[in-house]
């Protein structure tokens, strides 16, 4: 069943294709090591595999394996290694809806909840309630069949303001209600009221007059941490850049610099930040893979004040590309000023005319300010240096509460050693381009676990072909005191039938045919089913 789930992602198919080549397919049939003919199982039956490995949380399983079979053929050897650690954006699977379809979407859902409940037909238990207009098929939308001037604003309030009191309605029916539920169906219809709550309060806006029934308006701008679908709760607004945004999830891989093999990946919320929890994911490579972590070299987005503490504390080693300081609006910059520290302190600063401040004012988020204005009224770089044209004002430097960490890192990024650490850790993004062409840009199931599964299956296959191309064209066993294993044959892009009829037993035989003969005259000549059988080291 392993197999079959490598194979599927590897040919993006689906379960029912998939199943149908287990059983049709002479290479699936090979790489599975059974039979062709019947299938290998029905359609259900991998469902469930794959969603018993979400459940019993044996998520990993599949992709360890294949990291020790990179063990045992030599590739990942002992010792320490070097992760290059990158993201990037996963869409996710749940439909994305604007804020009036969204309300509504959830609002439909706790009505069909609340008419199964009183064991009703939901538009005649929504009718007699008043609310027989929210109740939409999944295929249906409500901004869709109410005829207004979606421009008009007043009319946009109105429809809006109706939505917002029938949500409310909804909500305390379903207060009402949920005393007399079972425990099942009591939990399902928490998380719908739940997210309708969250809603409500991340997208509309509700305003209540003396004398006046209160009005709802949308919300101008993005909530932090909104929820753009109902169908998958989990997405989120992300940006990889300044100008690429996407609603889903990000993908995070670690990659062995030497191997390139992908040791480690994790899928993070699409609005969280690259460095989340980016040491736990490295110590969670260490004890997988049983290998040492020597250092960690990541981007800009990995050489945050915060992640560099974390690291240090930990002693570990993060190579990371510090930003350069932003350029100065006037003059001479921060640069420019030399910082004196004693020990982890910063003990003084002093200014490109050799003028020294011990002085600080410090702040509670731990920032220090130096200012240097009595000593900028007679300074010949006052010119290009100050800004104010009043004398008594002068210039002031911020010290960064980890300045120390900052200014090594800065300090050794001009180094060669990480010149070639920067160089290096393209491989990353190699990696995660193999994984994009294998589909991992786009979700195929909802939820960040299930979409976890996806990602290590892909992984998987990926570092597959890595060991398959890295042994030579005759496979992973070739020149290797490994074992041979014809299993991940065709995963390796294998397309041709020679190959792997090429590494049968030499007493093989179709019927008085020569092995040595092509494989597409065998075909026409031998009863495909009978030399399947007399070959079962396939």
């Amino acid at each position: 069943m392993a197999a079959l789930m490598l194979l599927q992602y590897y040919y993006g198919v689906s379960d029912g294709e998939a199943v149908e080549r287990s059983g049709c397919d002479l290479r699936w049939a090979a790489a599975l090591g059974r039979l062709p003919g019947p299938p290998l199982c029905v359609r259900t039956t991998l469902v469930m595999f794959r969603s018993r490995l979400v459940l019993k949380d044996q998520l990993e399983k599949l992709f360890d394996r294949v990291l020790q079979h990179a063990k045992d053929l030599g590739i990942l050897k002992g010792g320490k290694v070097k992760l290059l650690i990158d993201t990037r954006p996963i869409v996710g699977r749940g439909a994305v809806e604007d804020t009036v379809n969204l309300l509504a979407r959830s609002l439909g859902r706790i009505l069909s909840l609340l008419s199964q409940a009183a064991n009703e037909p939901v538009a005649e238990w929504a009718a007699a309630r008043d609310l027989a207009a929210y109740v939409r098929t999944p295929e249906q939308s409500f901004k869709g069949s109410v005829e207004i001037d979606w421009h008009d604003p007043v009319a946009r309030q109105r429809v809006v303001t109706e939505l917002a009191a029938a949500a409310r309605r909804a909500l305390t029916l379903a207060d009402e209600t949920a005393p007399t539920l079972t425990e099942a169906t009591r939990k399902e219809l928490a998380d719908e009221t739940t997210l309708l709550r969250q809603i409500l309060a991340q997208d509309i806006q509700e305003t209540e007059k003396p004398g006046q029934p209160p009005t709802a308006e949308i919300k101008e701008g993005t909530t932090k941490d909104r929820v753009p679908s109902v169908t998958d709760t989990e997405q989120r607004h992300g940006r990889k850049s300044a100008r690429r945004q996407f609603i889903g999830h990000k993908a995070r891989v670690a990659v062995d610099q030497e191997t390139q093999l992908i040791m480690g990946t994790e899928v993070l919320a699409g609005n969280a930040g690259d460095a989340e929890d980016v040491l736990a994911q490295v110590e969670r490579v260490e004890k997988q893979t049983g290998l040492e972590v020597a250092a960690t070299v990541g981007d800009c987005a990995f050489a945050g004040a915060a992640t560099r503490r974390e690291f240090a504390d930990a002693k570990r080693e993060l190579q990371a590309k510090q930003p350069p300081p932003a350029a100065p609006a006037f003059g001479i910059s921060k640069g420019q000023f030399k910082i004196l520290f004693q020990g982890e302190e910063v003990e003084a600063v002093e200014c490109p005319w050799g003028r020294r401040v011990t002085e600080r004012r410090r702040h509670k988020d731990g920032s220090q300010t130096f200012n240097f204005a009595p000593y900028c009224v007679r300074c010949p770089l006052r010119h290009a240096c100050v800004r104010a044209r009043h004398l008594k004002r002068g210039r002031s430097i911020s010290i960064h509460p980890e300045e120390r960490l900052l200014q090594a890192a800065r300090s050794f990024q001009v180094t060669p050693e990480r010149k070639k650490a920067l160089h290096e850790r393209v491989r990353a993004e190699h990696a995660l381009a193999r994984m994009a062409r294998l589909g991992i840009g786009q979700a195929r199931y909802f939820g960040r676990k299930k979409t976890r599964l996806q990602l290590l299956t892909c992984a998987a296959v990926v570092n597959l072909r890595l060991m398959w191309n890295r042994k030579g064209p005759n496979g992973p066993g070739e020149g290797s005191n490994g074992p041979k294993n014809d299993l991940f044959l065709p995963l390796m892009g294998l397309g041709r039938l020679q190959g792997l009829v090429g590494k049968l037993p030499s007493g093989c035989k179709a019927r008085g045919a020569s092995w040595r003969q092509p494989w597409w005259r065998l075909l026409g000549q031998a009863n495909t089913s009978s030399w399947i059988v007399a070959a079962p080291a396939c």
